[in-house]
Parts: C-alpha cells; sequence; structure tokens
C-alpha cells in the first residue's frame, strides 16, 4: 500500500488522533485545522471539551458539522490526564496520536509519515515510533534534540528519560492501542503524569523506532504548568519521582539502569532546591554527593551554579548552606 497505509478493518480507522480541549479558544482552530488536514486518509480526531467556559464549545461544534473526521466529547473539568483517558475510551484507531490543543503538528504529511516508519524491515510493524518537535514562541522556532539512534527498547527509553535525554511527554510518542490493554496505572496529577503514563507504555512496547523529523510545534507559554512552582506541583513532583523509581524497581530494573536512576536523582533534587522546597538539604545533598562519587562523570552534565552548590557541600555542610542560600536569593 502506498504512503505507508495499512489495512484497517471495516471502515474503522488506523489513527486515532486526541485532543483534550480546556479554555484554548486562542489556538484551538490552527489546532484543529493541523489535525484535520493531515493527508493520510485513515484518521479520526477526537476533542474531548473538558468544561471549558470559553468559546472552544463552539468552536469546536462548527469544526464537527463540516468534518466528518471529528468526534466531539464533552465532560466536566477533570484535567488533560481525564480528558486524554475519555478520548482514549472512545478511540477506534490502532495507533494513538495526542496533540494538546494549544500546539499543532509541522506540517500534512506527519501523520502518513508516522504510519509509515512503523513498517520494519521484517515486515513486522513497530508499537512505538518516538520524534523530536519544535519550540515555538511567537517568531521563535527551535527543534529539541532527537535519538541519534534508529530502533531502541522500551527499557533503553526509559533509562534516557532518566537521564534527561529523551522526553517524558506522551504527544512525542506515536504508539499502538494496545498498550493499554493490561492495568494501566494513572495517577491523579498534572506534573508528572505524562512521565508515569510513558514508562508503563515504554515497558510494554517492543518494537521503537526513533524518527529524526519533527512532529509537533510545542508552544511555550507562561501560563504552562511547567512554569508553576506552587505548592501543588512540588507535590505532583515529588509523588512521580518517587513513582518511576519504585516501578524500575518493581521491574527489577535497577541495577541494569543504576546509573541513569543516579542522574535523576541529582537532577531531581537540584530540582527542587530551586523550587525552594529541598526539606531536607542535608540529606539530599549528601545523597547527591553519593551519588557522584560512584558516578562523577554525572557532575559535567550540570549547571555551573548547580556545580557550585555541590562543590560547596563537598567542603562541608556549612559551606553548602552559604552557597545555596546565595543562590536561593537570586532565584
Amino acid at each position: 500500500m502506498e504512503n505507508g497505509e495499512l489495512s484497517n478493518a471495516g471502515d474503522r480507522p488506523l489513527v486515532s488522533i486526541i485532543i483534550p480541549v480546556y479554555n484554548a479558544e486562542k489556538y484551538l482552530c490552527d489546532s484543529l485545522d493541523s489535525a484535520l488536514g493531515q493527508t493520510y486518509p485513515s484518521i479520526e480526531v477526537i476533542a474531548v471539551d473538558d468544561g471549558s467556559t470559553d468559546s472552544s464549545p463552539e468552536i469546536l461544534s462548527r469544526y464537527a458539522e463540516q468534518y466528518p473526521a471529528l468526534k466531539v466529547l464533552t465532560q466536566r473539568n477533570s484535567g488533560q490526564a481525564a480528558a486524554r483517558r475519555t478520548g482514549l475510551e472512545h478511540a477506534e484507531g490502532e495507533y494513538i496520536q495526542y496533540l494538546d490543543s494549544d500546539d499543532r503538528f509541522c506540517g500534512r504529511d506527519v501523520i502518513g509519515n508516522l504510519v509509515a516508519m512503523t513498517r520494519l524491515g521484517d515486515g513486522s510493524r513497530a508499537d512505538m515510533v518516538v520524534s523530536p518537535f519544535f519550540y515555538v514562541d511567537g517568531s521563535f522556532r527551535e527543534k529539541s534534540f532527537s535519538i541519534d539512534r534508529k530502533n531502541i527498547s522500551g527499557w533503553e527509553y526509559i533509562g534516557l528519560m532518566l537521564e534527561g535525554k529523551a522526553y517524558f511527554a506522551l504527544w512525542v510518542k506515536f504508539h499502538r492501542r494496545s498498550l493499554y490493554d493490561d492495568n494501566i496505572e494513572y495517577a491523579d496529577i498534572s506534573w508528572g503524569e505524562d512521565a508515569i503514563l510513558s514508562a508503563q507504555l515504554l515497558a510494554r512496547a517492543g518494537k521503537i523506532v526513533c524518527s529524526q523529523e519533527s512532529v509537533i510545534d510545542y508552544r511555550l507559554h507562561e501560563s504552562s504548568i511547567t512554569h508553576r512552582h506552587d505548592e501543588t506541583t512540588y507535590r505532583d513532583f515529588s509523588l512521580y519521582v518517587k513513582w518511576l523509581e519504585d516501578f524500575v524497581s518493581s521491574n527489577g530494573r535497577n541495577q541494569e539502569l543504576d546509573r541513569e536512576l543516579a542522574c535523576f536523582r541529582i537532577r531531581n533534587t537540584m530540582t527542587m532546591r530551586s523550587f525552594g522546597k529541598l526539606r531536607d538539604e542535608d540529606s539530599g545533598m549528601s545523597r547527591v554527593l553519593c551519588d557522584l562519587k560512584k558516578y562523577p562523570d554525572i557532575f559535567e552534565t550540570l549547571s555551573r551554579h548547580d556545580q557550585k552548590i555541590i562543590r560547596g557541600y563537598g567542603i562541608s555542610n556549612l559551606i553548602g548552606k552559604v552557597v545555596l542560600s546565595y543562590y536561593k536569593s537570586k532565584d
């Protein structure tokens, strides 16, 4: 079949594009146009209105009248993760692609290219294709890093995520619907929900293809959850960090991913410091020093001011606290 198209049973769409929508009137049309304008013919677009109070419901209604491929679902405001789950429950496609309502696909052939990339040399199909994206802010547009590998296992990708060398985001992962079949655990959090779901899908994926072609324009804006450093964000952050470490342990991967876990712990300890939420600084920094003693090469991957804080604690807790206080005053 041409353009990577796969046969599908009856009239069922091969690919389900799921768009959670909440008060997205500013960018919603752009997002919908990029999804509904895909040249790949076998798709459905599922937009889930998560209790919007702006003009998003009217926009969705207008588009639904014009585009048969668009299915609009409505629910009480429950958050992005719940909206994605609602969309997934109604998805009929063999493959799933998420798209946030303030983002857009980079071009009209994105889905067709992703489907084509699932075709492997042995005649089988990949469970997932992971791709880079563009950071977009007005006229600013910069490509994210990509994974310099053609194929990778799910646990190898999880290791890269722990090191900060791969993205947690669900929307960079074009994946089989069947990966959700067995007891997926969902977390009622905003920060880290993608990491928790991604880890489970990756652990179940047998064959993953790494693309070098960007798929999504990801808009940067201050209202993003990743820009908020409040108490709820810190709680969610702490929960996802513990969940991910426990997930690796429960799957017997501690030894295999020991260095990656050390990198994950160090980065997260320093992130909590930047939040001003490192509640037991001595204990946290002591763990950082132990991890760096075992894997000293990680030190060079850290920011300069994190390196200075760590050097201070390496001399003594008192000097470490002085350096830490200095940077707290600058944050």
